[in-house]
């Protein structure tokens, strides 16, 4: 169940939009999963799991390796796995600051060889299933 996204300021004092754009990151699409959230319970320290669909030039430049060097140095747990279509899949959990921090290093901004054109983000209530973060085949 979706619920509606509020403004909230997150831990790195941006305002998130209702439309689910990041101001500095227009081309990260977020949607909300969460069935009650609001601007009061909101808390850097909130686990949270995120799935995420990169595309781009994402497959056969080591974007997967890339990828599995950003969670550890966040702090995520996950998985990162090619898709048929081309594009890669992102799942990740984590306190909502590593995720943010995350999301902005898997943009790979400035890299010559990688290029992201689109990162579809869904958050959804974490369950704890990852002790660490790796590439599934």
């Amino acid at each position: 169940m979706r619920s509606r996204m509020h403004i909230r300021e997150n831990s790195a004092g941006r305002q998130d939009r209702p439309d689910g754009r990041y101001p500095e990151k227009p081309e990260i699409l977020r949607t909300r999963a969460f069935e009650s959230f609001n601007s009061e319970n909101s808390n850097p320290l909130l686990m949270l799991r995120i799935t995420a669909i990169a595309r781009g030039r994402v497959q056969g430049v080591g974007y997967r390796y890339f990828v599995t060097d950003c969670a550890r140095e966040s702090g995520v747990s996950g998985f990162v796995r090619n898709m048929p279509d081309g594009s890669v899949t992102i799942v990740a959990e984590g306190s909502d600051e590593a995720v943010a921090g995350f999301l902005r290093m898997v943009k790979a901004d400035g890299d010559p060889i990688i290029r992201v054109d689109t990162l579809q983000v869904t958050e959804c209530e974490p369950d704890g299933e990852f002790r660490e973060f790796g590439i599934r085949w």
